[in-house]
C-alpha cells in the first residue's frame, strides 16, 4: 500500500487545511499518516497552554480516528 506523510505545524492543521486532499488520497488507496511538530499550546487566548494543548490534542486525535488517519505526535 502506499504510504502518503502529512506534515503540520499544529494539531488542528490537518483539519482545517488538508482534509478533503487526505480523504481523497486516502480513497486512492494510500494509507494516510500526519504529523503535528508542535503542540499547539499557545493557539487560545481563552486557555492556558496545558489545557490548550489537551483540547487540540483531543481534537486531532477524534479527527483522525473518524477519517481512519494515523496521527504522530513529535512532542
Amino acid at each position: 500500500m502506499a504510504v502518503a506523510l502529512a506534515v503540520f505545524a499544529h494539531p488542528d492543521d490537518m483539519e482545517l487545511v488538508a482534509a478533503g486532499t487526505l480523504l481523497r488520497l486516502q480513497r486512492g488507496g494510500y494509507e494516510i499518516h500526519c504529523l503535528a511538530v508542535a503542540n499547539g499550546c499557545c493557539g487560545s487566548s481563552a486557555y492556558g497552554p496545558e489545557e490548550t494543548v489537551s483540547v487540540r490534542r483531543a481534537e486531532a486525535q477524534e479527527a483522525c480516528r473518524l477519517a481512519g488517519f494515523t496521527l504522530h505526535e513529535s512532542w
